[in-house]
């Protein structure tokens, strides 16, 4: 295992709350809607037991090991219920995705809880950088998956953490980074990241915006790397119903395209169904 960490991660404190503030003062928050953003009546869900810790886990119900595996990372608001149901669509595709929750089960519901909520848990760095290697690890053990090719996936602030736990977990197959990204705060990243990106970003959003991730992508395009970006016309918090900023047409378009590229990035995935 690659032990290099980060001894800071100030990407990490900025990577939702500043746009999220924004949107907020444009508008109050959109209702969420009383149907799940995604049914998936074809995937089990269940647990992922990780030290001592109960992880969610959403597997295709009508398959079996070896499956390609996601390790999903929140946002700021936490844990959601439309993350889950993510994690459930990708399930359907036969992807088993082991759902991270860094606040315990507690999510935001302001602008001032998430941020304070991100705080608390930047605050447990080493022992959340110890919990995503060990979730990775248990994705690739656990008999009901056995991974051999494991991707990464996150929204803002998971968006950060994606790409920065990507320059310390062995063997990432690809990650996908929606909102956020680790490369700002960190300047040897780009020279240590070798890992298939796709970075999904919204028009209207200052962190970060769509001219940073083409920059970052030229970064890694020129290293040799493989990289892309989709710039969909919305503004920050766009795939998540509970926030000001949520658009379910970019939503949609979104979606689809993360879907398509891990598709791409995984020729041996199994199609539940």
């Amino acid at each position: 295992m690659n032990r290099w960490r980060f001894t800071s991660l100030p990407f990490l404190a900025t990577s939702l709350c500043a746009a999220l503030t924004m949107s907020c003062a444009k508008r109050p928050p959109a209702p969420a809607p009383e149907a799940p953003l995604i049914r998936a009546p074809t995937v089990e869900r269940t647990t992922l037991h990780v030290d001592g810790t109960d992880l969610s886990l959403h597997l295709p119900s009508n398959t079996s090991a070896p499956l390609p595996a996601v390790l999903m990372f929140h946002s700021a608001l936490g844990l959601t219920d439309a993350v889950r149901s993510y994690a459930d669509a990708l399930a359907e595709r036969g992807f088993a995705v082991c759902v991270l929750d860094f606040y315990d089960g507690r999510v935001a519901s302001s602008v001032e809880a998430a941020r304070e909520l991100r705080d608390e848990a930047n605050a447990r760095l080493p022992a959340l950088t110890t919990l995503v290697e060990r979730a990775y690890d248990e994705l690739r053990i656990d008999p009901r998956v056995q991974a051999d090719r494991r991707y990464l996936l996150g929204w803002s602030y998971g968006g950060a953490w994606a790409t920065y736990a990507a320059g310390f977990l062995e063997s990432v197959s690809g990650v996908v980074a929606i909102s956020g990204e680790a490369f700002s705060g960190d300047e040897t990243l780009l020279d240590r990241y070798a890992v298939p990106l796709l970075m999904v970003g919204a028009a209207n959003d200052t962190e970060p915006t769509p001219e940073r991730l083409d920059e970052i992508r030229d970064a890694i395009v020129e290293r040799g790397g493989t990289a892309s970006v989709l710039v969909v016309d919305a503004e920050h918090g766009f795939m998540e119903p509970s926030h000001p900023g949520y658009a379910e047409p970019s939503a949609n378009q979104a979606w689809s395209a993360i879907v398509e590229a891990l598709l791409a990035w995984e020729p041996e995935y199994r199609r539940a169904g």
